[in-house]
């Protein structure tokens, strides 16, 4: 499934909601974790092509992602993301394979 780039990061603090970051296509689903030193990882496509990818967004930074490609050149759907509570360890599925992202 390929979307038109709609994918929105928001920032929601008390009662005020903000854009991070905008422009990019989710997964389908998307998923979405924090990584323990704050960053944002998103399971998302690179480039709104066909080709997987995670994207790391630095919240102080949050335009410019870092967008990983490696390793899922065979990967044409980037679907859901999770997280372990307690080490920060994260399962992205792509297609029927799951991979581990670690920190």
């Amino acid at each position: 499934m390929h979307g038109a780039g709609h994918g929105v990061l928001f920032q929601i603090k008390g009662s005020a909601v903000t854009v991070l970051a905008g422009g990019f296509e989710g997964g389908y689903p998307t998923g979405i974790a924090m990584s323990p030193d704050g960053h944002i990882i998103v399971s998302a496509y690179a480039g709104r092509g066909g080709q997987s990818a995670v994207l790391i967004f630095d919240p102080k930074a949050p335009a410019t992602p870092q967008v990983i490609t490696d390793k899922l050149q065979d990967t044409f759907i980037s679907a859901g993301l999770h997280r372990s509570l307690k080490t920060g360890t994260m399962a992205w599925s792509g297609g029927d394979t799951v991979y581990m992202i670690k920190p």
